[in-house]
């Protein structure tokens, strides 16, 4: 019993020194905007405004890629595709074609699948519950706490990948568990987040991770929180986050087929929607031996080819693998029409 009631004593004083090191931590950071040359937002072209529409495109760009690639995209995006109704109105293709460029092609199509939805399900309204938010495809919790943060005020905590690594070094969370860390920087999150001003500090959260604290070389000597860091004090800066284990780098090896008709037409064929480039108009990929390429062409695609000429070899680097790829040009003959009658497979003119 009386373990018990130490235990119980020990993590109720931890819990009060965490909230009190969370109320200083939000203070210091709200009391920051009074230095600063201009407010919170970094004058990116999605901040400073409540349009869930906009907030939304912007949270879901943001995953996996840097502001500064965003920008450009979201600004092109947001005039092809204003609103709910414009972008579920457009076909996937039309999302696709408009996203190329900016990598990790599901998040569009979960953008086209979410509209989708809140145009016919939700009379074209973006949902205001957090839960509804939550449940729209490709839509995490951090995204979905952004999004109802920024466009509709409400106290949600944001944990993306900026607000984590300042927790994590100010407030030292070194667990070697994933599970664990993650688990007890949300607490943080959540207890840092204020009661009003709501908008201002999910901002600075992230603006203070892109600029002031960043992953190399923090700047510590404009750190509005740096008397509380944890990293700081124990000089564990470059230590902090911790860095998950990564598997050494695969490799993978295809064959592109460039494949030209006789009217000058390159052959054309949609990816599979699960996997790299999912959903898009690439050149047919072969990974088969050389000799079996002729048979694999007249199954495939019902036209023979008459030459075959393999270009040097190049790489193109992806998250988890190294892609190693041959181009070849091929010319083709007997063209049959169901060819062109396949909805994923196209002879496109060549410019």
């Amino acid at each position: 019993m009386v373990l018990n009631k130490t235990s119980n004593s020990a993590i109720s004083c931890a819990q009060i020194e965490l909230a009190n090191k969370c109320r200083d931590f939000s203070q210091l950071l709200l009391n920051w905007t009074s230095t600063l040359p201009r407010p919170p937002g970094r004058g990116l072209p999605w901040t400073n405004q409540t349009d869930p529409y906009r907030i939304w495109i912007s949270e879901i760009m943001l995953q996996q890629t840097q502001a500064q690639t965003v920008t450009r995209y979201y600004v092109d995006f947001i005039q092809r595709f204003p609103d709910i109704s414009s972008l579920a109105a457009s076909s996937l293709d039309e999302v696709l074609k408009q996203w190329a460029g900016l990598g990790y092609y599901t998040r569009a199509r979960n953008l086209h699948k979410a509209a989708l939805h809140i145009q016919h399900e939700l009379a074209g309204r973006f949902p205001r519950a957090f839960e509804e938010v939550l449940a729209l495809p490709g839509v995490g919790r951090s995204t979905a706490g952004a999004i109802c943060a920024f466009a509709f005020g409400q106290r949600q905590p944001i944990l993306d990948g900026n607000a984590k690594r300042i927790y994590a070094r100010c407030f030292g969370v070194d667990d070697p568990r994933a599970s664990k860390r993650i688990r007890y920087l949300w607490e943080i999150a959540d207890k840092c987040t204020p009661q009003r001003n709501i908008r201002i500090y999910s901002q600075l959260i992230m603006d203070i991770g892109a600029g002031v604290c960043t992953p190399t070389n923090p700047n510590c000597s404009n750190c509005p929180v740096t008397s509380l860091c944890y990293a700081q004090q124990h000089r564990k800066i470059d230590q902090l986050p911790i860095k998950e284990k990564t598997s050494k780098r695969g490799t993978k090896s295809v064959t592109l087929i460039m494949a030209v008709d006789r009217n000058n037409r390159v052959l054309l064929e949609r990816r599979p929607q699960k996997g790299i480039w999912g959903g898009l108009w690439s050149f047919p990929e072969y990974s088969g031996p050389n000799r079996e390429f002729n048979a694999w062409l007249e199954k495939r695609f019902d036209v023979r080819a008459t030459t075959f000429d393999k270009w040097p070899m190049f790489h193109h680097d992806l998250t988890h693998f190294r892609l190693h790829i041959t181009p070849a040009r091929v010319d083709i003959a007997d063209l049959d029409d169901k060819v062109n009658a396949a909805a994923d497979v196209a002879f496109v003119a060549v410019n």
